[in-house]
């Protein structure tokens, strides 16, 4: 599915930026991770996906069904790291 395909990419993204916003609303400027990190004083660490990459994988699915929700979040995922460029 690239962008030509993918009817609802605006829509999808916005609604990306609104989940992200959400999770950031009280920060002036911040860095915004898709993985958290959680240290444990035994010494283990443990690497999860942050809240909002959830969220937003989440309110997809439940908008679009689990396949597609799934392949879309992927896509906006995609779409916001690459910012449209092209990665080699």
């Amino acid at each position: 599915m690239n962008s030509l395909n993918w009817k609802t990419m605006e829509q999808d993204l916005s609604t990306a930026q609104d989940i992200i916003a959400s999770h950031y609303e009280d920060l002036e400027e911040t860095v915004v991770g898709i993985q958290e990190v959680t240290y444990v004083p035994e010494g283990s660490i443990q690497i999860t996906r942050a809240d909002w990459v959830i969220e937003l994988e989440e309110t997809l699915e439940a908008k679009y069904g689990e396949k597609e929700g799934c392949e879309l979040a992927r896509k906006v995922m995609t779409a916001l790291i690459t910012q449209g460029e092209v990665i080699h």
